[in-house]
């Protein structure tokens, strides 16, 4: 059985988000007025092999994250273990 893991990676607060702003006027033009912000980020969607513990999927996961998945410059990362393929699209 696998087990899933989502890794969401946002930039950080100090950093401009161009296409968040985009993403505000865009929806303002449809007449969505009530939108102050928006931050664009991603989510990636991890399915592991073997049975791991959440710890260790965590553990992994965080690793994934500071070597490839995120620029920790400009962006930060959340781990959250997905007990069943239903929280995962």
């Amino acid at each position: 059985m696998s087990r899933f893991v989502q890794v969401v990676v946002t930039l950080k607060n100090a950093v401009l988000d161009p296409q968040g702003d985009a993403t505000v006027h865009a929806l303002s033009a449809l007449g969505f007025d009530n939108i102050e912000s928006a931050r664009v980020g991603k989510v990636i969607h991890l399915a592991f092999k073997n049975e791991l513990e959440p710890g260790q999927l965590k553990e992994q996961a965080a690793l994934m994250a500071q070597k490839l998945l995120c620029n920790s410059v400009m962006e930060n990362f959340q781990i959250q273990v997905v007990e069943d393929k239903a929280g995962v699209p």
